[in-house]
């Protein structure tokens, strides 16, 4: 019994140092004086069932805080690519757009999606979502880890006229960004 006394105070001069330890900034509430004292379950290392042992408190008392019941965290990924930017041009020259445009004539063969990307954490694939009239076409591309990272796609549009959406996706299939353009 002895031991099981020795063992339950040994617990509370633990969790007092840890207390003190910590320095909590605000002010505990304080506990009545008639409060029992806090009963502990300590367990021996015979095959006995756990026992509960009343533990007189250690001199000074110190009121004990409530538990709070923290937020619940939800761990978010971390974005592994960023767009800086994202431009809907005629074409790409030398690395950059050109004949930047919200619309484009029909007699247009193409349409480029340029990105520029940074925060590159890792290898992946990004894949662009071109979506005319409710149907969408797909286009994947592989991304190698950088700081700094140009790329772009293209769509043959075919003189399809009315609104155009891009979808930029990562891996996961999370929009990371969006532009829309028209043809006339």
């Amino acid at each position: 019994m002895k031991r099981i006394v020795v063992i339950g105070l040994m617990v509370l001069f633990i969790a007092l140092g840890f207390l003190l330890a910590t320095k909590i900034p605000r002010p505990f509430p304080s506990v009545p004086a008639s409060a029992p004292p806090p009963a502990a379950i300590v367990t021996t290392p015979t095959r006995s069932a756990p026992v509960a042992v009343s533990v007189p408190p250690a001199r000074p008392t110190l009121p004990v805080a409530p538990a709070a019941s923290a937020p619940a965290v939800v761990p978010v990924p971390a974005a592994s690519l960023t767009i800086s930017h994202m431009i809907i041009a005629r074409s790409v020259e030398d690395r950059q757009p050109s004949g930047i445009a919200a619309s484009f004539p029909a007699s247009q063969d193409k349409v480029y999606c340029y990105l520029d990307l940074t925060n590159v954490t890792k290898d992946q694939v990004i894949t662009y979502a071109w979506t005319f009239g409710g149907e969408t076409e797909r286009a994947t591309q592989h991304v190698k880890k950088s700081e700094h990272w140009r790329t772009w796609s293209y769509k043959a549009i075919s003189g399809r006229k009315g609104n155009w959406k891009v979808d930029v996706l990562d891996e996961s299939g999370t929009v990371l960004k969006s532009a829309t353009f028209k043809v006339e």
